[in-house]
C-alpha cells in the first residue's frame, strides 16, 4: 500500500511541477500506548536533556521515543490506578522494552519507587512548549 501511496506522489510530481518539493506528512504518534514505565534519577541529574536543559530528578518529567518534546501526558498505573501528570523533556533509547522513563519525582509519585518498574498506559493530554526543544 505505502508502494502505491509514493507511486501516486510521483505521479502528482509530473502533473504539478510546483509541488514536487512536498512531501507525504510524517504519521502522528499514536495519542494512547500502553507498556513498561521505570524511573531514573540520580546518575543523570544535572546533565543536559535533549530539550536542552539540564535533568532535575525531582522534576515531573518524562523520556520518551513515542512522543514529542513538550507532550504532557498522564501515565496511569494499570495495577493500582494511580496517576501521574509529566512532560516528556528527552528521548528513550529507539527499540528499547521500556514506553517511558520517569524521572524519580514522577516515580515516587506515581508508587512504582521500590518496584522499580510497572506496566502503564500513557495518554496524550496536551502539548508545553516551553518544554519542546529549546533553540541555540
Amino acid at each position: 500500500m505505502q508502494r502505491r501511496n509514493f507511486a501516486a506522489f510521483g505521479l502528482l510530481a509530473l502533473l504539478a511541477p510546483g509541488l514536487a518539493e512536498a512531501r507525504p506528512a510524517p504519521l502522528r504518534p499514536a495519542r494512547t500506548r500502553r507498556g513498561i514505565a521505570v524511573w531514573y534519577g540520580g546518575d543523570r541529574h544535572g546533565q543536559t536533556m535533549a530539550n536542552g536543559r539540564p535533568f532535575d530528578q525531582r522534576a515531573m518529567t518524562g523520556a520518551s521515543v513515542h512522543f514529542p518534546l513538550g507532550a504532557r501526558v498522564r501515565v496511569t498505573d494499570l495495577e493500582t490506578r494511580r496517576s501521574v501528570t509529566v512532560t516528556i523533556t528527552d528521548f528513550t533509547i529507539p527499540r528499547s522494552k521500556v514506553l517511558i522513563d520517569l524521572s524519580h519525582g514522577a516515580g515516587r509519585a506515581l508508587g512504582i519507587e521500590t518496584r522499580g518498574k510497572a506496566r502503564v498506559e500513557v495518554k496524550q493530554i496536551g502539548f508545553d512548549a516551553n518544554q519542546a526543544r529549546r533553540r541555540s
